[in-house]
C-alpha cells in the first residue's frame, strides 16, 4: 500500500544496493501488457483471466519493493521530516513515471486528459495521496509508530466492508474469512509493548487514513480499467504532487539544506521503488482484486523485521510474534486462493454475481 514508512530509525545502508536488481524484474513485469480488466463501465468487469502463477509473481515482486521502501525509509527518516521527505519522494516518484509515459506510449496521445479523466484522477489523488498522507501525518503527532502501523491494518477490513455496502465487491466466505485473519495477524505482530495510543485524535486520523485509502483502491478498480495504467498512475502522482507543494513551500528551507545522501535514497524511494509499486499496486489489483490489494502491504513489516532478525539486528521477534506473522501470512494465503479462483463453486456466495472481485 501507498503509505508513510515508519520503521524506527536504523539499518545498514548497504541493504539499499539490492533493490537495482528487483526494479530490473519489476521493469520486465510492466512491460507484459499494461490492462487486464474487462469494461469496468458496464459494472460487471468480470473474472480476470491470468494465470495464478501470475498474480503470485505480481506478489511477489510488489512486496520485495514494499520491503525494501520501509528498509530504505528508516534510512531517511532520523534526519528528514516525514513531511519533507513524501513531497520530495512525490517529486521523483512523478518524474520517473512521466520519463516512463514517455519512453513507452510516445506519440499517442498520453498526455491529452478529458475533463471527466481529470476529475477521476484528481478524486483518486486525494483520496490515495493528499488525504492519506495528510491524516497519516496527523496521527504521528500523537501516535508512536508502531501504533500507526498496527491501525493502518484496518485497511483490508474497511476496503472489504465499503465494497460489499456500495455493491462494488461481491461476497465470498473465503475472502470474508481472509479479510479477518490477515486484519487479525497484522494488528497483533505490530502491537508493540506499552502501546497507549495518546488519546482518541491520533486513533481518528490513524483510521480516517485507512478509510481513505480503501475508497482509493475501491475507485481505481471501478475507474481505471480501461486505459495504460501508467499514464493513470502518472497523472494521479502528477495532481498528488502538485497538491503537496504547499506543504514543500512551508518547509523550503530545509528542502534547500538537503544533503545529497538524502537526496539519493529520495530518489531511489521515490523514482525506483515507489514509482513501480504504485503501478503494480493497479496491476495486482486488476488481476488478485481490491482486497488482496491492498492486504498485500501488511507483510511488508513481518518480512522486514524477520530479515532484521534472521541478520542479528536487535528488533523484538519472540514466539508471540512469530505466530502473528504465521497468522498474517495465512490470511494472505486466504485471499489469494479467492483471488486466483480456487473453490469458486464451494466458498463464493454469489455464483456469477455482478460485484468486482
Amino acid at each position: 500500500m501507498v503509505g508513510v514508512n515508519v520503521l524506527k530509525v536504523g539499518g545498514r545502508s548497504s541493504e539499499v544496493r539490492l533493490y537495482a536488481c528487483h526494479v530490473l524484474g519489476c521493469m520486465f513485469i510492466l512491460a507484459r501488457g499494461t490492462t487486464y480488466c474487462v469494461s469496468p463501465a458496464t459494472g460487471n468487469c468480470g473474472r480476470v483471466k491470468m494465470r495464478k502463477a501470475y498474480l503470485l509473481l505480481l506478489t511477489v515482486v510488489i512486496l520485495i519493493l514494499f520491503s525494501g521502501s520501509w528498509v530504505l525509509s528508516k534510512e531517511v527518516v532520523g534526519s528528514v521530516s516525514p513531511v519533507l521527505a513524501t513531497g520530495v519522494r512525490l517529486l521523483f516518484t512523478t518524474m520517473v513515471l512521466w520519463l516512463w509515459v514517455f519512453c513507452s506510449e510516445g506519440r499517442q496521445g498520453s498526455f491529452y486528459l478529458r475533463r471527466v479523466f481529470a476529475v477521476r484522477f484528481a478524486t483518486l489523488s486525494i483520496f490515495g495521496f493528499s488525504a492519506y498522507f495528510i491524516s497519516t501525518f496527523e496521527a504521528l503527532k500523537v501516535l508512536k509508530a508502531s501504533e500507526l502501523t498496527m491501525l493502518l491494518s484496518s485497511i483490508p477490513g474497511f476496503t472489504y466492508v465499503l465494497g460489499v455496502l456500495f455493491g462494488v465487491l461481491s461476497f465470498s466466505w473465503l475472502k470474508f474469512f481472509g479479510v479477518l485473519v490477515v486484519t487479525l495477524g497484522g494488528v497483533m505482530f505490530n502491537m508493540g509493548p506499552g502501546v497507549s495510543f495518546g488519546g482518541i485524535r491520533g486513533i481518528a486520523f490513524a483510521f480516517l487514513g485507512a478509510l481513505s485509502y480503501s475508497v482509493y483502491g475501491l475507485l481505481s478498480r471501478v475507474w481505471l480499467g480501461r486505459d495504460s495504467i501508467i499514464v493513470s498512475v502518472s497523472w494521479i502522482t502528477l495532481m498528488s504532487f502538485v497538491s503537496f507543494l504547499p506543504f514543500l513551500l512551508v518547509h523550503h528551507d530545509s528542502l534547500v539544506g538537503l544533503s545529497w545522501n538524502n537526496v539519493v535514497k529520495l530518489f531511489v524511494l521515490g523514482g525506483l521503488l515507489s514509482a513501480p509499486v504504485y503501478v503494480l499496486y493497479q496491476k495486482v489489483l486488476s488481476v488478485g482484486g481490491v482486497v488482496y490489494a491492498n492486504s498485500v502491504g501488511l507483510l511488508a513489516p513481518c518480512v522486514v523485521v524477520a530479515s532484521e532478525w534472521a541478520l542479528g539486528e536487535d528488533v523484538l521477534m519472540d514466539g508471540g510474534r512469530l505466530i502473528w506473522m504465521m497468522v498474517t501470512m495465512l490470511g494472505i494465503f486466504l485471499l489469494y486462493v479467492d483471488a486466483s479462483g480456487f473453490f469458486d463453486r464451494v466458498f463464493r456466495g454469489d455464483r456469477g454475481g455482478k460485484g468486482i472481485l
